[in-house]
């Protein structure tokens, strides 16, 4: 499970914009140059605490059962390393992408 959302991924970015534009009101920009740097690094560690670029592509997304993590992500071009899925729907909504819904929906006919 992701550590932050997108959301507050965003929110945390636009706060670090907001308070380094204040610095660079109150000090000049070489004085304000280590402020950038520190929030630069901030924001890296936020990706790299949600394993972005660096996990394998066999951990599955949040809310996804292990069935539907070998039969539909593991060939869906959605997938992305670190078990990110990038269809915003799973995001929200685990397990209502189309692809699950297809798989389910096929293995319940044979039963009917």
């Amino acid at each position: 499970m992701a550590l932050f959302t997108d959301e507050e991924k965003q929110f945390l970015q636009e706060a670090l914009g907001v308070y380094l534009q204040l610095v660079q009101q109150r000090i000049s920009r070489e004085q304000a140059a280590p402020y950038l740097e520190m929030a630069q690094n901030v924001l890296e560690k936020v990706d790299l605490a949600d394993g972005a670029g660096g996990g394998t592509p066999s951990e599955k997304p949040r809310g996804i059962s292990d069935e539907w993590f070998q039969a539909c992500c593991l060939s869906c071009d959605k997938l992305a390393p670190g078990g990110k899925c990038n269809d915003k729907i799973t995001e929200k909504f685990p397990g209502k992408c189309d692809p699950i819904i297809l798989y389910e929906r096929a293995k319940q006919k044979p039963n009917a």
